[in-house]
């Protein structure tokens, strides 16, 4: 009689298997849920920084009656001109943000979204034709998540702006 509640006691090869699949369907959803929520952090953080970037660079116009420097490859000159007065303005009142490490590149010149690609800043009044964004002032983006530069084809802005994440 001792076998028998022995055996009754004990778990059967099939009952640990179901368990274990179980466990490891439970640990997939959760794994799956923490990559999309990773995902939308990080975008949430660049549409964060393209705020702080608009309010500095509206603070900016307002005194100096000018926009940043601008230059679609790198934001270097922007950052310059929001942190520093290297051109001697008369009316700038910086700095006008102030950027924490982690949102520079290395060499600390430059503000990088959360892919480490440089936010690209253009002032759009003397790119008259182009019918994208902000056409009286300016546009603010990031590629967003692919990091691929999808509003340009050949160095031509057009309207396909794919995941990318700007202020327009």
């Amino acid at each position: 009689m001792k076998k028998k509640d022995k055996f009754r006691q004990s778990f059967t090869l099939i009952e640990l298997i179901t368990v274990m699949v179980i466990i490891m369907i439970m640990a997939g959803l959760v794994l799956g849920t923490g990559k999309a929520m990773r995902r939308r952090a990080k975008i949430s953080r660049a549409e964060s920084m393209i705020a702080a970037l608009e309010i500095a660079i509206t603070m900016y116009h307002a005194d100096t009656g000018a926009y940043p420097r601008d230059n679609v490859a790198n934001n270097i000159d922007m950052v310059d001109d929001l942190t520093n007065n290297t051109l001697g303005i008369a009316n700038w009142q910086g700095p006008y943000i102030e950027f924490k490490d982690e949102d520079l590149n290395a060499a600390q010149t430059e503000v990088i979204d959360p892919w480490s690609s440089a936010y690209r800043y253009l002032i759009m009044q003397g790119y008259a034709g182009n019918k994208w964004g902000n056409e009286e002032s300016y546009n603010l983006w990031s590629h967003g998540p692919d990091t691929s530069d999808d509003s340009y084809d050949g160095g031509t802005p057009n309207n396909d702006f794919g995941d990318d994440i700007y202020n327009w």
